[in-house]
């Protein structure tokens, strides 16, 4: 069994701080035209030495012909940032929006539920370790460190309170912005998937949609059973992207990306 080591988890202050950045995309938006904001671009990609690399098969969302051994690679580029997005034409991202925006409010409720009915045994494991070490502590005579014990274990019981009822309180505001972003990309598919995709790397508290519990897996995930997708989505420490082909594929500015050409959506 192969061990993952998450991203280093972004903390509420930056959390918070990505999804004001997402609300002043959305403002910048209303004033702002497709065509100008994002263009497809056309890249290669190197590995460690320099080489370009050449892929199987990749997919020209403009012609919609699949090019096989090429070391050509289309993406969207986000003008103002240089990020790059999955190459996608503006129906083809619109329908999954409006697929999201259903989908969404039955995956926030899971995640809401599941997190009530488990912070209870959270709170109370913890509880019980600690409280468990300062009845150790007292049978031994060693009342001095087990009022320390005592003192500790209030505090982490505390710190994991807070905890929990701020991953709860921020189920319900997460859930809203990416139903929101998911509503505008209805319209403006570009400009919804972009927000779609940084609220949700900040509801996942800024792990990498390459981590993802699904992608991890080598069996594929249309061969699993419900119980199986259960205990991967809410029994796993790995985030699960409703949208990873949204999150951000890299950026021009990358030194292992090297680009040949642009060109209007």
């Amino acid at each position: 069994m192969t061990t993952v080591t998450l991203d280093a988890p972004l903390g509420p202050v930056s959390q918070i701080g990505q999804v004001f950045c997402a609300v002043a995309t959305f403002l910048r938006s209303l004033v702002e035209r497709t065509d100008t904001a994002f263009c497809r671009v056309v890249v290669h990609k190197t590995d460690v030495i320099g080489r370009v690399r050449t892929f199987p098969t990749v997919l020209n969302a403009e012609t919609g012909v699949i090019e096989r051994n090429t070391n050509r690679l289309y993406y969207i580029e986000d003008r103002r940032t240089g990020d790059l997005y999955k190459d996608e034409n503006w129906l083809g991202a619109s329908s999954k929006c409006f697929m999201l925006a259903l989908g969404n409010p039955i995956l926030f409720t899971g995640k809401l539920a599941w997190k009530l009915i488990k912070t209870p045994f959270e709170i109370a494991s913890v509880a019980s370790d600690a409280l468990g070490k300062v009845r150790d502590l007292y049978r031994e005579g060693r009342a001095v460190k087990s009022f320390c014990a005592l003192f500790h274990a209030g505090y982490a019981i505390t710190a994991k309170t807070t905890i929990c009822l701020y991953d709860i309180v921020r189920i319900p505001l997460f859930a809203v912005g990416v139903e929101l972003g998911a509503l505008y990309g209805i319209v403006r598919p570009f400009h919804g998937r972009k927000i779609f995709a940084m609220i949700e790397n900040a509801w996942h508290k800024g792990v990498s949609h390459r981590q993802d519990c699904l992608r991890g897996n080598n069996n594929c995930a249309r061969q699993r059973t419900c119980t199986d997708m259960f205990h991967l989505h809410f029994g796993s420490d790995r985030p699960f992207y409703m949208a990873y082909c949204f999150q951000k594929r890299g950026n021009v500015k990358n030194p292992d990306i090297i680009v040949i050409e642009r060109k209007k959506l």
